[in-house]
């Protein structure tokens, strides 16, 4: 049996990688079978001397910890508060049905809250006070679709303008697109040099899928018809601060949707692999099994530029295991580098403070505070608290370091979750072991890659 530690075949080739010294080594076939068999030799011990690894067969368990002191935690949140982002309304103007607010639109007795002034200006205030030690304040609208509050948007701007001339933060926004079609709108936009991500999800076909009005009728022809609109009145504007996010669902994930967004590669193209909603989970399952297309047998996703960089980031991530020789070391840290209260401070439409938008924002252990008192940082301790006690099954699992669970997940570490992660991270590091490892021009792109 072994501990921490994780047996690769790969071509015919054996790997083994020590999840404590957090490296990968090449794994002969003698030593494997030495493993294997539970007959260990002097030539199993001399081949963790010679790789610098440790007995993998000795019972050995992670130590959970948090990169943060809680003094280090409160300090960030009173004082370093990246960005703020404003859920200004529940209410949208579209009906996607991979969006995880379905079951809400389609509740006849659902009320959808929408944020009132005096609550998007007391969040301000909080963000602009706690971000003072951030040189690049940030302020987001969200929704729903937050263009429906665009009184309350320029309120919010005007707000900055009189009341922090000195502070300038930068703002931005996600839309569906389809209110960009009023002049008001784009001119105040482009005024206030507003980042704006547009959700546009491929061509016609692939668009229109999913992504329907109110009255489901299909929503390409519109946004596109906007986003002309949009680059007329400025290109410069279009071309610096427009940006897309694309979702990618296994019914849309096709050469074709990957194509389309190829060619709009000078702008910047966000792919959002489709969060599985139950709604959305229901709906696959209904649909003929032929229909369901696997992105990874059909081409190959390094040939597209705007996918490249994140490809990249994870093999050099296993490109550094096999590369540079790791040093022993036994703690996790769940949630990474994340600092909820300080990362990012998301607020919904009734004034609460959410770790971020990706939560469940009815789920009380992810609400930290709100705008009439600020960060409560005993509810913040609380969640960390919480996060460490949940991950507790992680001290035994030897995929701990690589895996990318953040506090959002930290209600959902079923076995069939872990499993799945486990399963991930064994393909990536087979697709760098089987593709790129001796790759020379991958490599040294690899070497340099931050």
């Amino acid at each position: 049996m072994l501990y921490l530690s994780k047996i690769i075949r790969n071509n015919d080739k054996s790997y083994i990688y020590d999840a404590v010294f957090n490296k990968i080594v090449d794994l002969p076939e003698n030593i494997l079978k030495e493993i294997n068999s539970n007959s260990l030799s002097k030539n199993y011990y001399d081949f963790l001397s010679e790789n610098e690894i440790r007995d993998v067969t000795k019972p050995l368990n992670f130590e959970i910890g948090y990169i943060y002191t809680k003094d280090e935690i409160e300090w960030l949140a009173k004082n370093r508060v990246k960005s703020l982002t404003l859920a200004l309304t529940e209410q949208c103007n579209m009906r996607c049905e991979y969006c995880a607010y379905m079951p809400k639109y389609l509740n006849p007795k659902y009320k959808f809250k929408n944020m009132s002034r005096d609550i998007a200006i007391k969040a301000i205030d909080i963000f602009m006070k706690t971000s003072k030690q951030n040189p690049n304040p940030s302020i987001g609208f969200y929704g729903g679709e937050p263009l429906l509050q665009f009184d309350l948007i320029k309120n919010c701007v005007n707000h900055c303008k009189e009341k922090y001339p000195f502070s300038k933060p930068a703002f931005d926004i996600t839309t569906n697109g389809l209110l960009l079609s009023q002049d008001r709108i784009l001119r105040f936009l482009i005024e206030n040099e507003f980042s704006v991500t547009v959700s546009l999800d491929g061509p016609k076909d692939v668009h229109n899928k999913f992504r329907k009005d109110i009255k489901g009728k299909h929503s390409f022809k519109e946004v596109v018809k906007n986003l002309t609109k949009l680059y007329h009145m400025s290109p410069r504007y279009f071309k610096n601060k427009v940006s897309f996010n694309s979702v990618i669902t296994p019914l849309t994930g096709t050469k074709e949707q990957f194509d389309f967004l190829e060619n709009l590669c000078s702008l910047e193209i966000i792919p959002i692999e489709v969060m599985q909603s139950d709604y959305f989970s229901e709906y696959l399952n209904k649909v003929k099994q032929s229909e369901v297309t696997k992105v990874e047998q059909n081409f190959e996703r390094m040939n597209y530029s705007f996918l490249r960089a994140g490809i990249l980031k994870e093999l050099a991530q296993f490109h550094r295991l096999y590369t540079i020789n790791g040093q022993f070391n036994l703690n996790i840290f769940p949630g990474g580098f994340c600092v909820p209260g300080s990362h990012r401070l998301f607020v919904n439409a009734e004034g609460k403070f959410i770790i971020c938008e990706r939560v469940d924002d009815m789920n009380k252990h992810f609400c930290i505070g709100d705008v009439d008192f600020g960060v409560d940082m005993v509810k913040l301790n609380n969640l960390i608290d919480i996060t460490k006690k949940s991950v507790n099954k992680c001290k035994s699992c030897w995929a701990a370091k690589l895996c990318n669970i953040c506090f959002r997940d930290i209600f959902s570490l079923t076995d069939d979750f872990c499993e799945k992660k486990k399963q991930e991270i064994e393909l990536g590091m087979g697709y760098y072991l089987n593709n790129f490892k001796d790759n020379d021009e991958i490599t040294s792109i690899l070497e340099n890659f931050s």
